[in-house]
């Protein structure tokens, strides 16, 4: 009796360590225990080499997934004409920049006339991500003469889209901000765009996406699944509560399908994960389409799950 005792009684200790020190994000239970906030998006993990995973007819589960962030905006922007919606998280490398331009992406393709704007000045990566200049952007804007038409880029991408980047990175970023001028910018620009798509600093970092927020009709924070901190939720609570910006909602970013997804449900009736490749080789799976990796090592992983007798048919 004592054996089994033991042998019931370890396991569960080991099992609550293991949740008494995890301290990453791994449902949508860990942000909804803390703070009541509209879920607006849940996107995949990509295992893409390109950042831009929307594209004109894709089905594909990312494409799809964005596509339901573009119809959940309607609801979150509602009652709002050309809307302006910023994109922040806690800290860097939640997925800001990848999800603002797709999400700028998906409404272009939609028809609408979209502006993406870079004001992350402090670590702009949209012009990198479309490989467009950086010469020329807001910053060269706000200490100069120069017009508004001289500013704004056609991404390349989609002829609905377009883009402001940062200029030459500042060395004051909030205090170039908090000028007047660049909330005449952004009046200017409402009269020109369906949509404005802004992507800016880390919330959790400076002050910057504070200070744009007070202009933007809706916020969305990216929270990355197995990565962003428990803690951080309490920042995002404290901010709604003191009402420092306005009509938030939160896209978790980088779902992944295994151990460690934690029973997160979309409602699409599949449950095979989100890691696709998006290459060559699609396959047509029905409501979507799957692109199969082609690597070494997936090959082999494939053969290996091929030879397993037990593997659901």
């Amino acid at each position: 009796m004592i054996a089994v005792l033991i042998g019931l009684a370890v396991p569960l200790v080991i099992v609550g360590l293991i949740g008494l020190f995890d301290n990453k994000i791994r449902s949508k239970k860990d942000i909804l225990d803390v703070v009541n906030i509209p879920i607006v998006g849940e996107i995949g993990h990509n295992n893409s080499s390109s950042v831009l995973v929307v594209k004109e007819k894709d089905r594909s589960v990312l494409a799809e997934q964005f596509r339901i962030l573009r119809t959940n905006l309607q609801f979150l922007t509602s009652g709002k004409n050309n809307p302006i919606i910023l994109f922040t998280s806690s800290m860097s490398g939640e997925g800001k920049s990848f999800n603002s331009l797709n999400t700028a992406l998906s409404l272009a393709i939609s028809g609408k006339k979209v502006l993406i704007m870079e004001m992350d000045l402090r670590k702009p990566q949209i012009s990198k991500m479309l490989n467009i200049p950086n010469s020329k952007g807001y910053s060269n804007y706000m200490i100069s003469d120069i017009s508004i038409e001289s500013i704004i880029t056609q991404s390349g991408v989609d002829e609905n889209l377009f883009v402001i980047s940062s200029g030459p990175i500042p060395p004051n970023p909030s205090e170039l901000l908090m000028q007047e001028k660049t909330k005449e910018l952004f009046v200017n620009l409402k009269s020109r765009f369906d949509y404005i798509v802004v992507d800016t600093a880390p919330i959790g970092l400076v002050a910057d996406a504070f200070i744009v927020g007070k202009i933007a009709d809706a916020a969305l924070y990216l929270i990355r699944q197995n990565y962003t901190l428990k803690g951080q939720v309490s920042l995002l609570k404290n901010i709604i509560e003191e009402k420092r910006i306005n009509n938030m909602g939160v896209i978790i970013n980088d779902i992944q399908s295994g151990r460690n997804s934690y029973g997160y449900g979309y409602g699409y009736g599949y449950g095979y994960g989100y890691g696709y490749g998006y290459g060559y080789g699609a396959k047509n799976k029905g409501y979507y389409v799957e692109e199969e990796n082609n690597s070494i090592k997936d090959k082999i992983q494939r053969f290996i799950r091929g030879l397993n007798p037990f593997k659901r048919r």
